[in-house]
C-alpha cells in the first residue's frame, strides 16, 4: 500500500514537469518567445558531427542569446541576438552574425507585432528555413554598409526574414505546428488586439 502511495506521489510530482508546449510559453518572457518566432531560438542543445550545438540564454534583460558550437578544443559563438520589448508588440532585435556571407554581419531591427497574423515556415532551394512573418512590420534601423537601404526596399515589403537558427525546423511540418502554437499564444497574452 505504501509503494502504491509513494508511486502515485512520485507520478504527481513528475506529471507537471511534462507539460504541453502551451504549459512552457507560460513560462517565457515576451522576449523569450518573440526570439523564438523571429530566430527560432530557445535554449537548448544537440549532438552533431565532432560536437555539441548549442543556444543559451547570456542575460534574461534584456534577453541576450547565443548560438555556439563547441567541440573537444574549443567553444565557438556563430550568431547573438538580442532582443528587447518596447511594448506588447514592438520588439528591437540587434542580430550578430559571423556564420553568414560578407554583406551582412550586424544588424538592428525594430519589429511591430501588431498586424500578425500567421509566421510561416518555408524551406528554400539550398534547405535553409525563412519564415514569413504575415501582417508583422519589420524595419532595418542599423547595420553594416548599406544592407538597411537594401532590407527595407525589398525584404521587409515581403515579410521575409532570413534569420533563423533552428537546425532541426527541415521538421517543418512538426515545427510549423509549434510556431502556430506559439503566435497564438504571443497574440492571446502578450500582444492583445487592442480594443
Amino acid at each position: 500500500m505504501k509503494s502504491k502511495l509513494l508511486a502515485a506521489a512520485l507520478a504527481a510530482s513528475i506529471l507537471p514537469a511534462c507539460s504541453s508546449e502551451a504549459n512552457s510559453l507560460e513560462d517565457k518572457s515576451p522576449e523569450e518567445i518573440a526570439a523564438y518566432i523571429l530566430f527560432g531560438m530557445e535554449e537548448d542543445q544537440w549532438e552533431v558531427t565532432g560536437g555539441t550545438m548549442m543556444m543559451a540564454v547570456r542575460n534574461a534583460k534584456p534577453l541576450h542569446m547565443v548560438l555556439a558550437a563547441q567541440n573537444k578544443a574549443a567553444r565557438f559563438d556563430l550568431v547573438e541576438t538580442a532582443v528587447n520589448m518596447s511594448d506588447g508588440c514592438r520588439f528591437t532585435t540587434t542580430v550578430k552574425d559571423t556564420t553568414r556571407s560578407p554583406d551582412f554581419k550586424r544588424g538592428t531591427f525594430a519589429v511591430d507585432f501588431s498586424g500578425l497574423s500567421a509566421v510561416r515556415l518555408d524551406t528554400v532551394s539550398n534547405g535553409k528555413v525563412f519564415a514569413y512573418l504575415d501582417g508583422a512590420k519589420i524595419q532595418c534601423v542599423d547595420s553594416d554598409e548599406g544592407f538597411c537601404e537594401f532590407f527595407n526596399a525589398d525584404t521587409a515589403v515581403t515579410g521575409e526574414w532570413r534569420w533563423r537558427y533552428d537546425f532541426r525546423e527541415h521538421e517543418t511540418e512538426s515545427r510549423q505546428a509549434q510556431m502556430d502554437e506559439t503566435v497564438t499564444y504571443f497574440k492571446a497574452n502578450i500582444c492583445k488586439p487592442s480594443t
